[in-house]
């Protein structure tokens, strides 16, 4: 008879590729839980929905300290970019007995080129929660000029306030859907600041390459929507959309100037929501978060799934190597090597 494998909970029956794959089912396929319980009824196995979620918790558990380290990643990146999307969180306290929660993106950038990326829960939109979550973060800091960070960056000078391209754009974009065509001027120059992007991209330029075309090319633009914004805010009706625009390009006017002088700074946050699409497909299908400390494991396993794909490894093979080495003792010591961008596929063994 063959020795019986090592099973990462003790006295538990789930192995580690058991637990990757409810785990990578839930926030990499968006299978909530009760949709797997179905799944597994037609293989002839019954598994209870709390079983499962017991599973989800020890696997957030386990990868709490690689979570922790791709966070320190994260914070001490060139340029950090942030950005937040709501989940709905059970509250059995409250009448109907939902709450809005809210899922926090971070991006770390390092010579203009996303490197990192993690994600934190907090239970309301107040600013205390990304500002603990950054802590002593200095440096550049890219965001949509959200207010419950004003304190923070008034704290300390050496954080700097970057702005995003991309939502003036959208508002510009919002008022000529609206009919009013003056916003096209507006549009085409900034669409002219994007090209400068483009070609920066397609020559492989370095960041202080690309910072010296942004000077030649985009500044003379940028300076001209500057002189064009002036004119239409004075003549626009207050009621707008295209002076609604106008004024939130001129509110973020000094943030949305940082890009020009840094190569390693994009022009805007759109990398940080092209990493919120994860979590508005979820929840789609999973609906709600089961409580606050739900939300935050789904931070953690949404780190370290996002964590695994930047870094190009199949989450399934990348998570079930890892919940394997840790159960059987990994040494925190070595734990760097189990992080995304270190892990190695074909170095199964457990440590000696």
């Amino acid at each position: 008879i063959a020795p019986v494998v090592d099973k990462p909970i003790e006295g538990g029956r789930p192995t580690e590729g058991l637990l990757a794959q409810v785990a990578v089912a839930k926030f990499e396929d968006h299978l909530p839980l009760y949709r797997q319980v179905e799944q597994f009824k037609r293989q002839g196995v019954t598994l209870p929905r709390s079983t499962l979620g017991s599973w989800v918790t020890y696997v957030a558990n386990i990868m709490t300290p690689i979570f922790q380290k791709i966070v320190e990643q994260v914070l001490a990146a060139d340029v950090l970019g942030v950005d937040d999307t709501t989940i709905k969180v059970q509250d059995r306290s409250k009448k109907p007995a939902i709450k809005r929660g809210h899922i926090w993106s971070y991006v770390g950038y390092k010579d203009g080129v996303l490197m990192s990326v993690c994600y934190d829960y907090t239970p309301t939109w107040e600013g205390t929660g990304p500002r603990e979550f950054m802590g002593e973060r200095v440096g550049f800091i890219q965001g949509d000029g959200y207010k419950g960070l004003d304190e923070f960056f008034k704290e300390n000078l050496e954080r700097i306030r970057v702005g995003c391209w991309a939502h003036v754009r959208r508002k510009f974009k919002d008022a000529l859907n609206g009919k009013e065509l003056r916003a096209a001027k507006a549009l085409k120059l900034i669409g002219r600041m994007y090209q400068v992007e483009r070609i920066a991209t397609d020559r492989g330029l370095s960041a202080p390459e690309r910072q010296k075309l942004r000077d030649e090319l985009a500044r003379p633009t940028v300076l001209k929507l500057k002189r064009w914004l002036a004119v239409e805010y004075a003549r626009c009706r207050p009621s707008s959309l295209l002076f609604a625009a106008c004024r939130y390009a001129i509110n973020q006017w000094a943030t949305l100037m940082h890009y020009l002088d840094d190569g390693r700074v994009p022009i805007d946050n759109n990398q940080v929501e092209n990493r919120m699409r994860p979590v508005a497909v979820g929840r789609k299908n999973w609906l709600f978060a089961g409580s606050d400390a739900g939300g935050q494991r789904a931070a953690i396993l949404l780190t370290v799934l996002a964590s695994a794909k930047l870094a190009g490894h199949d989450r399934f093979a990348y998570l079930r190597s890892v919940i394997g080495r840790i159960s059987r003792g990994w040494p925190q010591s070595r734990l760097d090597e189990l992080l995304p961008m270190n892990w190695q596929p074909d170095a199964d063994a457990a440590p000696g």
